[in-house]
């Protein structure tokens, strides 16, 4: 398969990227030993990203198109998962900040979209994201 690009809104993402961020208790992914403030994006039923604070209740952010009730094993096949996108980890944009920042100056820009670009490989994906 080739590369997927999976459109959030932007506003629905970052929601789930702050709450994530402020919250003192994270879950943790399966491959994870200690969980810090992360979006989840998880391929089940449709695809979103999610927030790992423990006991959210910030909304899902689905891909458009891949909502509840879509089948999201279409998208780079496979079974489903929930793949951690850390928010305080460097190098998400050109200026070695991290996701949290790049979400952040997105909003401030007025972006309304975030594009996930993932092309799976054989230990994982490959992972890139941009803004509209």
């Amino acid at each position: 398969m080739g590369t997927v690009h999976l459109r959030f809104p932007l506003a629905e993402v970052l929601i789930a990227a702050e709450e994530a961020a402020a919250a003192t208790e994270h879950r943790k992914a399966s491959d994870e030993t200690e969980p810090g403030p992360a979006l989840w994006w998880i391929k089940s039923d449709g695809t979103c990203l999610a927030s790992n604070a423990a006991g959210s209740r910030a909304p899902d952010a689905y891909a458009q198109g891949w909502g509840p009730g879509t089948d999201a094993r279409s998208i780079l096949g496979g079974d489903g998962f929930a793949h951690p996108l850390p928010l305080c980890e460097s190098g998400w944009d050109t200026d070695g900040g991290t996701l949290l920042d790049f979400l952040r100056e997105s909003g401030r820009c007025r972006h309304t979209v975030v594009i996930l670009a993932a092309t799976r490989q054989q230990d994982g994906f490959r992972l890139g994201l941009s803004t509209e």
